[in-house]
């Protein structure tokens, strides 16, 4: 495009778009972000969800949810850690590749400890 507004768009509006959001950097960033937070258990989502659910929401429920969302953290840090490793040979960014392949390994950890987490929190009960 010629970088003009115009009824078809321009090449100033398209940043919003996925292609260009999810460049190999970003997603590499974001899937070792992700990777990390899916290895921190409790956050921000377990207070919303507790706030959701009112006082009725106890410590096995407590569990489980923040397994569930570890365990979405970790999902979507494998997703976007292995776009970029499948994607190698076109990225141009050598650290990209390197970060998302540790994000790849942490995710996986973290799958598997969300994984025990939401086992625990089923069949184990919490003793407090």
């Amino acid at each position: 495009m010629n970088g003009t507004d115009d009824a078809a768009g321009s090449d100033r509006n398209d940043w919003w778009r996925p292609a260009q959001l999810l460049t190999a950097q970003t997603s590499a960033t974001v899937a070792f972000t992700f990777a990390v937070l899916s290895m921190l258990g409790q956050g921000t989502w377990t207070v919303a969800a507790q706030s959701f659910f009112g006082p009725g929401f106890g410590p096995q429920e407590y569990v489980v949810v923040a397994g569930v969302a570890s365990l979405a953290l970790a999902a979507g840090a494998l997703w976007l850690g292995r776009r970029v490793l499948v994607a190698r040979a076109t990225t141009s960014s050598p650290w990209a590749v390197h970060l998302a392949g540790a994000a790849v390994i942490i995710a996986a950890l973290g799958g598997v400890l969300a994984v025990l987490t939401i086992v625990g929190g089923i069949f184990g009960g919490v003793a407090l």
